[in-house]
Formats: C-alpha cells, sequence, structure tokens
C-alpha cells in the first residue's frame, strides 16, 4: 500500500505503538496522535480554514510543534516559521505567505501576534500542560470565517509552504503537495531501511524541511516513533539519549556532538543500536570552574536594543551578546559570561544552539 496523503501515513503504526516522545513527558501512542490529527482539522475547519488555507505555525520546537504540523499539513496548508524572527520578519512572511490565521503557544509573546493583529489575521492558540502526552494540545482563538466541512486534504492539496533562505535574492515561496511530502518520506524509509521498531532523536528545527521530514514524516512512514527534543544543546544531548535510547539521529553538520561528554553532561553507557567508535576517547567530563546549568533555545532572549542574552538561572551565569558575525557562513551571535567556561554561538536564523568549551 502506498501512502499518498499525511492521513494515510497515519495507517502505517500500530494503535498501541508510540509515536511521539518528548523529554520528561508521557508518549503519544498512534491512537492518540491520530485522535489528536482529527480534532486538529476538525477544530480549523470550525474557525473557518479548510483544505490549501495557509496557516502561519510560530511554536517552539518539540511535540506539539510536530503534532501541530502533522494536523495541519493533513487538512490545510502548514507555514511554520522560525520562532526568533524579529518583527520585521514577521510581517514579511505573514504578508507575503497571505495566511489565513496564525498558531502560537498560549502563552506566547510572540512579536508575530501583534503583526498578525496589524494584518487583522486571527490569531489560534495551542493549550496544553507539560504533563500531557507529548503533542497533545486544544485549540482557542478568533474565527476565520464560517465553518467548514473539508476534513482531510487530498494528495494534491498544499501541505506545506516554506521560504528559500534568500541569501541571494528576496525568499521565494515553496509549495509543497501532500503526495510531494509523503513521497519523499517514503524515499527517506527506503534509504535508511527503517522499521517499526526505529526511533530516531530528532535535534532539528522543525520549521525547516529536514526536521519536518526527515525527522518526523519519514518515522510515521515507517510506523516507527520520533523523540522531539527542543532544539541541540551539546549539554543535554546525552542524556536525550539515554531517555530515548534512539536506533538513529539526523542533524546537520553543525550539530555533531562531541566525542567526550561536555562540563554538566552525565556520561551514559552505549546506547542499542548506535556503534561506538573505538578510536574516540571515554567521555571524561572536565571540571569547571563554578556548576553551570544548560542552557537551552528558549532561555534566549532580546532587550530592547535588539541584543540576546540570557538571564542567570541561578548558577550565576549571566549571558550577554558579545560578538555577532558571520562563522562558518551563518549569522551567529556569540554569547559569554563572565567567571563561566562555557560561552555559546547561536544562530537565530536556524534557531541553533552550540556550546563551546573555553
Amino acid at each position: 500500500m502506498i501512502a499518498d496523503t499525511i492521513s494515510a501515513l497515519l495507517n502505517f503504526g500500530r494503535l498501541d505503538s508510540l509515536a511521539l516522545l518528548a523529554p520528561d513527558r508521557p508518549p503519544l501512542t498512534y491512537a492518540g496522535l491520530r485522535d489528536q490529527v482529527e480534532q486538529t482539522i476538525t477544530a480549523i475547519n470550525l474557525h473557518g480554514i479548510g483544505r490549501n488555507h495557509r496557516v502561519a505555525i510560530v511554536l517552539p520546537n518539540g511535540p506539539e510543534l510536530a503534532s501541530a504540523f502533522i494536523g495541519i499539513a493533513a487538512g490545510a496548508s502548514a507555514a511554520p516559521l522560525n520562532p526568533a524572527y524579529r518583527e520585521d520578519d514577521f510581517r514579511f512572511y505573514l504578508s507575503d505567505l497571505g495566511v489565513k490565521a496564525l498558531v502560537v503557544k498560549h502563552d506566547s509573546d510572540s512579536p508575530a501576534i501583534a503583526v498578525a493583529h496589524g494584518l487583522h489575521i486571527p490569531v489560534l492558540r495551542l493549550e496544553w500542560g507539560e504533563k500531557d502526552p507529548a503533542g497533545t494540545f486544544s485549540i482557542v482563538g478568533e474565527h476565520v470565517g464560517g465553518a467548514k466541512s473539508d476534513g482531510f486534504g487530498g494528495v494534491d492539496d498544499i501541505g506545506l509552504v516554506l521560504h528559500t533562505s534568500g541569501t541571494t535574492s528576496r525568499p521565494k515561496m515553496v509549495p509543497l503537495s501532500q503526495g510531494n511530502l509523503t513521497a519523499s518520506a517514503r524515499h527517506i524509509v527506503e534509504t535508511l531501511r527503517l522499521s517499526p521498531e526505529d526511533r530516531c532523536l530528532n535535534i532539528m528545527p522543525l520549521f525547516h524541511i529536514h526536521g519536518l521530514v526527515a525527522g518526523v514524516l519519514s518515522s510515521l512512514a515507517a510506523g516507527a516513533s520520533v523523540f522531539c527534543a527542543p532544539g541541540f544543546n551539546v549539554l543535554q544531548f546525552f542524556r536525550w539519549m539515554a531517555e530515548a535510547k534512539p536506533t538513529w539521529y539526523t542533524a546537520v553538520p553543525t550539530m555533531k556532538p562531541p566525542p567526550t561528554a561536555p562540563p554538566g553532561a552525565t556520561p551514559t553507557p552505549p546506547f542499542p543500536g548506535l556503534t561506538p567508535n573505538p578510536t574516540q576517547p571515554p567521555w571524561s567530563p572536565v571540571p569547571t570552574r563554578r556548576p553551570q546549568l544548560p542552557v537551552n533555545v528558549q532561555d534566549i532572549k532580546k532587550d530592547a536594543q535588539g541584543k540576546y542574552f540570557v538571564p542567570d538561572r541561578g548558577d550565576g551565569c549571566f549571558y550577554r551578546e558579545t560578538k555577532r558575525g558571520m562563522i562558518d557562513g551563518q549569522d551567529t551571535v556569540v554569547l559569554g559570561a563572565e567567571g563561566c567556561d562555557i560561552f555559546y554561538w547561536y544562530r537565530p536564523d536556524t534557531q541553533t544552539l552550540i556550546s563551546v568549551i573555553s
């Protein structure tokens, strides 16, 4: 059987098999994910959103972003955006996309909300609790128009709309049909020989095609599971590996974890399905001058001058933007804290955080 729609992909997993997982959250089964997708489509239809209506999604990386993408792409057209965009960025993308609605977290203060109000775009808020199964939420917010009864989209309906990077010219929209998305997912399953026993640790941003298709949709196409991390954090990577017990993970070269566990990370034994490299030295954490709490992407804030910083979270490390420029061809913000051994490279365009030991 060939699955050529998002809804059809959900039929590959056994009802009682795990579909979505996340750090410190109860997992979601395929039965639960199918229910969540149906509830999402029913909710957006009631709010006047149907097939090929574009819906912008501005959510933190994690299982709710994954399931919101799946549900919206299955019944409308999902347009996930980088939560780190500035107000001017959101104004461009929301205007260019011509979205019917903006989806945000219930307590979000993203500048996208003010931009949406200025453009008369209704805002839908997702509500969930940290103890709820990963990827479950309810939708509340403004109505877009009269209720729809479109239900699931078809193979030729647009499921995802992304923009090119715009490095050489104005960013261009790239619409992908459900047939495009499912074909890509199937090819990844065939190439990697994924099976229902596999589990992906996804550390990629879920507003990029890599995380959405290579991490999430390919796992669904195999009837497998995906552990949705909040982004890449080298101090948390080894803990997530121990919790998720993945058989594979997907990332870009700048996200490659070090051969030794960094300060603050807990050494863990080898993981099933992953072959250790005998040439790598054993993990031997190096003591720091001060115990440091790991920094996550969601900890990063912006001050009134547009500078990035991370407030002191109880370890005495107040990270400030010390430098900004191009590193490896990418816009990079250096975050440093006086008296702390670890500093960070933060890349706003990809919402990537890389720790560096001084």
